[in-house]
C-alpha cells in the first residue's frame, strides 16, 4: 500500500453534513492530516548550562539533570543541537548525551561522534546534526533515528569547557514511537 501524502488540511463544515456525498474526500483529508501530523510532529527537550560553566571541572557527569522518558512510549531521536552563547578565551566545548535503560544502570552515549565547540567560533555559536563550521563539529547519531525506549533515563555529560565561556547546552529533537 501507498502511503497518503502527509498535507495539513482543514475539515469543512459543509463536509460533515448528513449524507453528504464527500464521504471518499472528507477520508482523504483525514488520512493526510493525520499522516501530517504522524510525519511532522516533534517534541524538544533542553539540557541548559546556565552561567559560566567552566566552574565545574572536566568531565561533568549529569551536568543538567536527567530526563526519564515516559512510561508506555519510546523516543525517536532525530535530531540534536548544540550551542554556546558566550564564547569564552580559549579551548573547546564538548558535549555527550548518554542514556540508561534501568535505574542505577551503566550509560551510554548516543553518539558516534560527539559536538564540540570551539571558542574560535565566536558568540552565540551553534551546530546540528549535519551542520558545519569553522570551529564546529556536528553530532553524530549511533543511528539515525535513534529510538530510546520506554522508561529509559537521559543524562548530558560535560567533557570539556571552553575557558570563561557561558550559557551553553545541548537541545534533542524527538517524536513519541510506540513502546
Amino acid at each position: 500500500m501507498t502511503d497518503l501524502t502527509p498535507v495539513r488540511r482543514m475539515i469543512e463544515s459543509e463536509e460533515t453534513k448528513f449524507r453528504y456525498a464527500g464521504s471518499e474526500s472528507i477520508m482523504q483529508k483525514m488520512g493526510k492530516s493525520i499522516n501530517f501530523i504522524n510525519t511532522y510532529q516533534f517534541d524538544t527537550w533542553m539540557f541548559p548550562l546556565n552561567g559560566p560553566y567552566d566552574i565545574v571541572s572536566d568531565p561533568q557527569l549529569s551536568a543538567a539533570g536527567l530526563y526519564i522518558v515516559p512510561t508506555g512510549i519510546s523516543l525517536e531521536i532525530f535530531d540534536v543541537a548544540m550551542w554556546n552563547v558566550v564564547a569564552g578565551t580559549s579551548g573547546t566545548t564538548e558535549l555527550d548525551v548518554l542514556y540508561t535503560l534501568t535505574s542505577g544502570g551503566s550509560f551510554t552515549s548516543i553518539f558516534t561522534t560527539t559536538p564540540k565547540i570551539a571558542f574560535g567560533a565566536g558568540d552565540n555559536a551553534y551546530v546540528q546534526t549535519g551542520g558545519s563550521g569553522t570551529g564546529l563539529t556536528a553530532p553524530v547519531l549511533t543511528s539515525t533515528p535513534l529510538t530510546i525506549p520506554s522508561g529509559a533515563a537521559l543524562r548530558l555529560d560535560k567533557l570539556s569547557s571552553q575557558v570563561g565561556g557561558e550559557n551553553a547546552g545541548l537541545t534533542l529533537f524527538f517524536r513519541p514511537v510506540s513502546a
